[in-house]
């Protein structure tokens, strides 16, 4: 217990001269900005989630049920979301953190390491979800007039679970590094096998065949009926969050119960496991595995120069190390496929509850709600892929700035690399969409070019920004992104996906709501569509051109 104490003294000792340091360091502006940005989110999220509660609620007969039913799903969605998280952040946690080699020269006790990364696990992994259960808490407290007690109590009744899914996802990456040889493909593992599960369930709802109330309401019941398994922990907290919101004291504080025992339990496993394979798995981690080799034409990696013949030599040469880099880096390329996967795999669901058959002004609203999700999903992506391409070349960036090729070539052929890669994943997702929908040739083509520019835009954002405001002190991804460039980028990306989406979504639905004429209509359209288009192509040039600028001008002798 001393050892741990010394670690979590030093630790935190870490951390607070680290932002003591970043706000002597940062400029002023990022801290307004990111200050500012934070409390809209928190405060949108709150108002989203209180009118859709408040939504609900009057609903006669069904709503509370639906509340119910709505937060039994979100928490096992969570729950899942969570374990996956955490064998991601194990892994980077547990076995490349640089401090490591450190720790186990150090007299320490194996265990004692693994609860100090473990900890650090727990908070890298959980806090987005932390974020988002502050508006959704205050808003259904509110809404449900729940007790003063019941915004305490939810502390305490989320702390245990996280302990739970942190604990479950470092055990799974202990075992997979000790016995399985390529633990890289751990994550994308473990997410296919859910998604295969989840698409297995939902795929037998079918669609529904009568739209009155009993048939509805059995047919949600089916749809909930796979967060209802009352031995997981997603249960017990959606069961003592409902508890604590009715004013139930007893009953909560027996869920409450449930929930630490279950998570000191976990976590006593997962000790007894660090005491047993950590530092083996640890080692043989870092142990060279044998490599059967092959002609260099053979691997399909090497095989990327034919495939990117239209960009130069140099060019080309650069954007196959760059895709290799991110191949080779599991936190990077696991991430995106779960955020991208579970788009895919909500839109594959649209014909299941029979959207095709939802009247045109509900379906332009559908669609519109997914290209703005699909946009949010890309910029987030952008922002944390490639944002950091340049700042990646690290400190032997001046190698490349002396080389007899401008920035503004380097700067196009990350562009173009950038952009071919968000195309074939978002350009493939909205045309799935539309298709499941089956919504009007108009709507096709309007959301499916959306995307494009869309595309273009945060494409040239995310690399132009990332010239302006490069960090090549750092190879870290995460303090990359979270410096005053990220930021902005972000932030930028926010803005611009506001003004592209409402021009476009207002003209559609007042003409559907037979609120404005044909004529009006195809008039507005147009004017949207132009200014869409004229913000792209502005939004896109000007970072590119400015990041250029900016490196070029920059001394790397």
């Amino acid at each position: 217990m001393e050892d741990l104490k010394v670690l979590f003294l030093a630790k935190t000792r870490m951390v607070r001269n680290n932002i003591f340091y970043g706000i002597r360091e940062e400029s002023k502006v990022k801290g307004v900005v990111v200050t500012i940005f934070g409390l809209s989110l928190l405060s949108g999220g709150y108002f989203l989630f209180a009118e859709g509660f408040r939504y609900l609620l009057s609903v006669d007969v069904v709503g509370q049920i639906l509340i119910e039913r709505l937060l039994a799903f979100f928490f096992m969605v969570c729950f899942w979301m969570l374990v996956i998280s955490s064998i991601i952040v194990s892994f980077s946690t547990l076995y490349r953190s640089k401090e490591l080699e450190f720790l186990f020269a150090q007299p320490f006790d194996i265990t004692t390491i693994f609860t100090a990364k473990f900890l650090e696990t727990l908070f890298y992994s959980s806090w987005a979800f932390l974020l988002l259960c502050i508006p959704l808490f205050l808003a259904f407290g509110r809404n449900c007039q729940a007790p003063l007690y019941f915004y305490i109590f939810t502390a305490f009744l989320i702390f245990p679970f996280l302990v739970i899914t942190a604990a479950i996802g470092a055990i799974l990456t202990m075992l997979a590094v000790r016995y399985l040889s390529k633990v890289r493909y751990l994550p994308i593992l473990s997410l296919l096998l859910l998604m295969a599960y989840l698409i297995f369930r939902w795929s037998q709802l079918g669609r529904l065949e009568d739209s009155s109330l009993i048939p509805l309401l059995n047919q949600l019941s089916n749809a909930f009926k796979i967060s209802d398994f009352f031995l997981l922990p997603n249960h017990w907290v959606t069961a003592g969050l409902l508890s604590a919101a009715k004013g139930n004291g007893k009953e909560s504080l027996f869920y409450l119960l449930v929930l630490v025992a279950t998570g000191g339990i976990v976590f006593q496993c997962g000790l007894f496991v660090s005491s047993k394979l950590y530092y083996s798995s640890w080692s043989s981690s870092y142990s060279a595995p044998t490599i059967k080799r092959y002609p260099i034409k053979k691997g399909l990696i090497n095989r990327l120069g034919e495939y990117l013949r239209i960009l130069s030599l140099p060019i080309r040469s650069l954007a196959i190390k760059d895709i290799k880099l991110f191949l080779r880096t599991p936190s990077q390329w696991s991430q995106l496929l779960i955020f991208f996967g579970l788009l895919a795999l909500y839109f594959a669901n649209l014909r299941s509850p029979g959207y095709g058959e939802l009247p045109s002004q509900w379906k332009n609203i559908i669609t519109f709600l997914n290209l703005g999700a699909l946009s949010l999903v890309l910029a987030s992506f952008t922002t944390r892929l490639a944002f950091p391409l340049i700042s990646l070349e690290g400190r032997k960036a001046w190698i490349v700035g002396l080389a007899p090729i401008s920035w503004q070539r380097i700067l196009k052929g990350k562009f173009y690399l950038t952009l071919l890669f968000t195309l074939l994943i978002t350009e493939g997702l909205m045309i799935f969409s539309n298709l499941m929908l089956r919504v009007t040739p108009l709507l096709f083509s309007l959301s499916c070019g959306s995307i494009l520019l869309v595309s273009l835009s945060l494409s040239g954002l995310a690399i132009g920004l990332g010239g302006l405001y490069p960090d090549f002190k750092s190879d870290d991804i995460a303090r990359i992104v979270s410096g005053i460039g990220g930021t902005l980028c972000f932030l930028f990306s926010t803005i611009y996906l506001l003004l592209f989406l409402f021009p476009l979504w207002i003209p559609f639905h007042l003409y559907l709501l037979k609120i404005i004429p044909d004529a009006i209509f195809r008039k507005s359209l147009f004017a949207a569509f132009t200014f869409a288009c004229s913000l792209t192509l502005f939004t896109t040039l000007l970072p590119l051109v400015l990041g250029a600028t900016a490196l070029t001008r920059r001394e790397f002798q």
